[in-house]
């Protein structure tokens, strides 16, 4: 294009140079201070482009992070929640609890659990029932779990039992920071997003918002997860029945138990036969004995009734 702006000024001037010297000049100047807006126009149309391209989203980024809360980084990250040496938060534990115990009937203390966990404000969050045994998870409230384990200790033989307590407070409090700058750092994110200038600016900022949105999502989820599992605690209850079904192996003082357990049944058994016999059986006799007196005895109303009936036909002969 200039080049051919360059041949056309070229003929023109030869042109002019033919009709007149005084002529030509005055058409010199004037056509190259007309071509002065034309140059300023494309300088400014270049560094232009060249500043709004070095000052995108970059430059802005900056200033976005050094806005931000200190201990956060561009990308969200937290290098660590920054408290005051004198700052002691409350502890957050985890609590969890197991018990083994030995029981009569399995489907009766299975319901007395039921009972027991819903009076403490509880629920059975999962449950494994074999002929061998009942596994239950329980979840009570954290004021309630001494409470709940000395309420169902009673419900039989206690085999074993075993609390723990899981401290977790560093775990906590160090996601509740993050989250706080996450949160922080999507909100700038969304009013810089308001003032973007172009596409370019406005793809880059909703890229980084939707990473931060992400990151954000995954924390918070990980936190109310963490709340749960200190604001209720945890029992795992096993529940084993006193006599073993077929086929499970015992050990030799369970063998010796069952064993005594038996002769006990089988004394039982004839104290009771005995006490029938007393109660059912004396009676009994006495009521034979009083209708053999009255029919075949000293009375013999039979034994004469009889007598009377063989008479006659012994007078007849």
């Amino acid at each position: 294009m200039r080049v051919a702006f360059w041949n056309g000024l070229s003929r023109s001037d030869t042109l002019e140079n033919l009709e007149g010297g005084s002529m030509n000049k005055r058409l010199w100047v004037q056509r190259i201070l007309g071509l002065v807006p034309f140059f300023l126009m494309l300088a400014l149309v270049s560094c232009g482009g060249s500043a709004r391209t070095e000052s995108s989203i970059p430059a802005e980024a900056l200033k976005l992070q050094s806005s931000m809360p200190s201990g956060e980084r561009l990308s969200g990250e937290s290098s660590g929640p920054s408290r005051p040496a004198s700052y002691s938060p409350e502890r957050k534990l985890i609590h969890t609890a197991t018990l083994t115990i030995q029981v009569e009937d399995l489907s009766k203390t299975l319901k007395e659990v039921e009972q027991t966990v819903s009076s403490n404000r509880g629920y059975l969050s999962k449950q494994e029932s074999t002929e061998e045994s009942v596994v239950c998870e329980i979840r009570v409230p954290q004021d309630v779990f001494q409470s709940t384990i000395a309420a169902l200790e009673p419900l039989g033989t206690l085999r074993s039992k075993t609390i723990t307590a899981q401290d977790v407070s560093e775990q906590y409090y160090d996601l509740e920071e993050q989250i706080k700058n996450k949160r922080v750092l999507v909100q700038r994110y969304r009013e810089y997003l308001q003032t973007a200038k172009n596409i370019e600016e406005i793809l880059k900022v909703e890229e980084a918002l939707n990473n931060v949105t992400l990151d954000l999502e995954r924390l918070e989820g990980s936190f109310a997860q963490l709340s749960r599992q200190i604001t209720y605690a945890t029992i795992h209850l096993v529940l084993i029945p006193r006599t073993p079904p077929r086929g499970v192996r015992t050990s030799f003082w369970d063998r010796a138990q069952g064993l005594l357990s038996g002769y006990l049944d089988t004394f039982q058994t004839i104290l009771l036969v005995l006490l029938g016999v007393i109660i059912y059986g004396i009676p009994l006799v006495f009521i034979l004995a009083g209708l053999y007196w009255v029919g075949f005895g000293r009375l013999g109303l039979v034994r004469k009734l009889f007598a009377r009936l063989r008479s006659p036909k012994n007078g007849g002969g």
